[in-house]
């Protein structure tokens, strides 16, 4: 059999594997960092744009990825699991350099290429993407831009990946329409659903937002149907927006917080552009 469809059927069980070992739902969004956590790899964020990410087997199993002031989020979050699929799958260790706009040809050996797979389907399955659109009212055929924005905020990727996922991971959105889909930048969509989330993050919650975990930075946005059912410790209050509540994550720390659905949801707000160890990332500075 072709070897690099050989390694992504291998990556593909996995990641179902890795989510049954957890005890993960298909149907539920999973949080990179705290399956990592839950496995016992450590993670580390440094101050260095050249990085890509690095998965470290030996003296001590460590992935390691550059902070979010030289990649968006979703990008980190993906790599972090792009790199955890290589100490699933019992890779060595490897180090991915940052080329802009391209791929590097590490990319297309087997192992880079089942690494992708594995991250890909431990975070978006296909089981989690159809209940997500089951609950939103979506049909990814016809997916919108700000709809596809929605969802890559609820799996915590970015709106590149989750457009990959649909398109050539699980087939389930048209090549034309992936071509439209791609035109559109995140920025630009951040600025149509709250102007001032431009040059920040921004996190829109729905009124069937399943219970999931949110991880924010200083001075990024929240947008939500309903108020919340308490008053937030970490978030300060901005005038509505489009009959939409706004919040600001305003400090440092971690709560939990009940949504108009009566589920509830934890926020971890960690400073801009982190640097040190994951475990470490929502912890308040001392004063």
């Amino acid at each position: 059999m072709d070897p690099w469809q050989t390694a992504k059927n291998t990556a593909l069980r996995k990641a179902f594997e890795t989510r049954r070992r957890l005890a993960v739902s298909r149907e539920d969004p999973v949080n990179v960092f705290d399956v990592c956590a839950a496995i016992g790899v450590e993670v580390r964020f440094l101050d260095c744009p050249s990085l890509e990410g690095m998965y470290c087997r030996e003296p001590r199993t460590a992935i390691v990825l550059p902070s979010t002031r030289h990649r968006p989020p979703g990008r980190v979050a993906f790599t972090c699991a792009h790199e955890l699929g290589h100490h699933e799958l019992g890779h060595g260790t490897r180090v991915d350099e940052y080329l802009a706009g391209g791929t590097t040809d590490q990319r297309r050996s087997p192992e880079e290429v089942a690494a992708d797979v594995f991250a890909a389907h431990l975070l978006m399955p296909r089981q989690a993407i159809l209940a997500a659109a089951k609950a939103y009212h979506l049909d990814i055929k016809s997916i919108t831009p700000e709809q596809t924005f929605l969802i890559a905020g609820l799996f915590s990727v970015g709106y590149s990946a989750l457009l990959g996922q649909l398109t050539f991971g699980l087939q389930l959105l048209p090549r034309g329409r992936f071509d439209g889909l791609k035109r559109h930048q995140p920025k630009s969509i951040r600025s149509v659903l709250y102007p001032p989330s431009a040059k920040s993050g921004l996190v829109v919650f729905h009124d069937d937002y399943p219970s999931a975990t949110v991880d924010m930075e200083v001075g990024d946005f929240v947008l939500a149907q309903e108020a919340f059912a308490d008053e937030p410790a970490l978030l300060t209050s901005h005038p509505r927006h489009d009959e939409q509540t706004v919040w600001e994550a305003a400090c440092v720390g971690q709560e939990r917080l009940k949504l108009a659905n009566g589920r509830e949801v934890a926020i971890r707000v960690s400073r801009r552009g982190y640097v040190g160890a994951w475990r470490y990332r929502f912890l308040p500075e001392e004063e």
